[in-house]
């Protein structure tokens, strides 16, 4: 509802106007990833009550939402990129005149449209991962001893870094090929989606009045 209008836009835009050679970057993946982090941080939390209700378990629930989740997430991102792969070729072939631009776009020169989908399915991953492992630790602890604990993280890989501890982990990152990159990116948003399973496993279905 929103991504198919904006690349629409794009390619009016694209007919009447001259963007190629301005600095005018055309994007159309921002919905999508706004979409994914929100669905990932309230998506299970509303629909864990509603789904105990009708005589679902917890554990039904959770794989049936990692499941949905996961698939809608790769759907969603392979539309995206069917849109993109339209732009592109329309503005490769002269046919509009604007200049698209990618995360992928940093590490290839040329567009591919499956090394460009990967590399946005590594990101979904990513982005659904880590806003759900934060919102079911909100959900378990409270907003108060949440961001104690992220305050008491952050803190402490502040001291790691400057004290140097973590620079054979950045020169290792840093040394990685893209691939390796985009794969350890996914492979951090999976491994959210796997810690994020027994934090919910028990969940109360309201959250206890003395939380915040």
């Amino acid at each position: 509802f929103i991504t198919v209008p904006i690349a629409l836009m794009w390619l009016l835009l694209g007919l009447f106007f001259d963007f190629e050679n301005t600095e005018v970057l055309v994007t159309i993946w921002g919905p999508i990833y706004f979409f994914i982090c929100q669905f990932a941080a309230i998506g299970f939390r509303s629909v864990l009550p509603i789904a105990v209700g009708m005589g679902s378990t917890r554990k039904q629930c959770l794989r049936s939402f990692y499941i949905i989740g996961i698939a809608g997430v790769a759907v969603s991102l392979f539309l995206v990129n069917v849109l993109e792969y339209m732009l592109f070729i329309f503005s490769d072939n002269g046919f509009i005149s604007i200049n698209m631009a990618h995360f992928a776009s940093f590490f290839l020169e040329d567009y591919q449209f499956l090394s460009f989908f990967l590399i946005d399915l590594a990101i979904g991953c990513f982005l659904f991962g880590i806003p759900l492992l934060i919102s079911c630790i909100h959900y378990q602890l409270g907003f108060v001893p949440m961001i104690i604990s992220l305050l008491i993280l952050s803190v402490l890989i502040t001291f790691l870094y400057y004290a140097g501890i973590l620079d054979p982990l950045f020169g290792w990152i840093v040394g990685l090929e893209p691939a390796a990159i985009f794969g350890l990116i996914s492979g951090v948003g999976l491994l959210s989606i796997c810690i994020s399973y027994p934090i919910m496993l028990n969940a109360p279905l309201e959250k206890p009045a003395r939380r915040f």
